[in-house]
């Protein structure tokens, strides 16, 4: 497990330098505006009609989902 407190608002950078987001995953967010853990988990771009995972292939769907499952327990959902 990582050694980092996971809340809202925590920044995708540091789940980037925790090794909880990939860099190809943190570097997509923060192209659509995605600064916080939350916008992780049901984050939609309105003026680009897109969604985190889109276009993603088998690997990083189950990365996606993964890295979703890390954030949605650490925020007790």
């Amino acid at each position: 497990m990582h050694n980092i407190v996971i809340n809202a608002s925590t920044p995708i950078e540091t789940l980037r330098k925790a090794g909880i987001v990939p860099e190809w995953m943190a570097e997509e967010c923060e192209e659509h505006g995605m600064y916080e853990a939350e916008n992780i988990l049901c984050e939609w771009d309105w003026e680009d009609g897109w969604d985190l995972g889109d276009g993603y292939d088998k690997d990083q769907l189950e990365i996606l989902a993964n890295v979703r499952h890390i954030i949605h327990n650490a925020l007790g959902y």
